[in-house]
C-alpha cells in the first residue's frame, strides 16, 4: 500500500512538471456591428456586433442574448489568414 502510495505522489509530481500543450486563446483583431435588418414577424431588429479575432468570427446572435463562434475553417479561411469583414446592403 505504501508503495502504491510513492508511486502516485512521484507520477502526481511529474504530471504537475511537465508542461501544457494548447493554443492561446482568441485575440480580438477587430470589430463589426451588423446593420439592424427588420424581417417579417421577428420583431424590433437590433444592431449585432461581430469581433474578428486570430481563429475566426464571434457573431453576436440575433436576439443579442449570446455569441457563436466561427472558426475559420468553416469560414474559408486558412489558419494563418484572418477572415475579413464585409457588411453588404443584405446585413450578411
Amino acid at each position: 500500500m505504501r508503495a502504491m502510495v510513492a508511486v502516485a505522489g512521484i507520477l502526481g509530481e511529474v504530471i504537475l512538471a511537465m508542461p501544457a500543450w494548447g493554443h492561446d486563446p482568441p485575440q480580438g483583431t477587430g470589430l463589426a456591428w451588423l446593420p439592424a435588418i427588420a424581417s417579417a414577424g421577428a420583431g424590433p431588429a437590433a444592431e449585432r456586433l461581430v469581433i474578428r479575432t486570430n481563429r475566426g468570427l464571434i457573431v453576436q446572435n440575433i436576439e443579442g442574448s449570446g455569441y457563436e463562434f466561427l472558426c475559420n475553417e468553416a469560414i474559408g479561411v486558412a489558419a494563418t489568414e484572418q477572415a475579413p469583414l464585409a457588411v453588404v446592403d443584405s446585413g450578411a
